[in-house]
């Protein structure tokens, strides 16, 4: 009944497309979950990974011509980079938005490079 009411791509009905997407990639299982925000703005629904497990949005709508299941491939690819090149979280604790936005900013470019070499386009 509920996901009747919701609009866009749901997670509910890609989670195991996404599954196998990632094991395709990386060789290996990760472990995804739904978050879910403002079902009205769409706001919060910013992918994070937290305890090594995948958080991304319950829906996606389609965006600038991709499709929601596309945006769902590529925030998974991206979040799942971050788990096998990453040896050691950050603590974001001490840190103010500025920094934390930084460091985001590097650790993001740090990783597409990694994936960049290992999966050249």
């Amino acid at each position: 009944m509920l996901q009747k009411e919701r609009r866009g791509t749901l997670f509910i009905d890609n989670q195991r497309r996404l599954n196998f997407y990632l094991r395709a990639f990386w060789g290996r299982d990760f472990f995804m979950r739904p978050t879910s925000g403002d079902y009205e703005t769409r706001e919060g629904y910013k992918p994070f990974i937290e305890t090594r497990v995948i958080h991304l949005a319950d829906a996606y709508d389609d965006f600038a011509g991709l499709p929601g299941k596309d945006l769902y491939r590529a925030a998974a690819a991206h979040a799942a980079a971050h788990l096998v090149y990453t040896k050691k979280p950050l603590s974001m604790e001490q840190l103010n938005p500025a920094q934390m936005f930084t460091i985001g900013m590097f650790e993001d470019a740090r990783v597409n490079s990694w994936r960049c070499r290992n999966f050249p386009a």
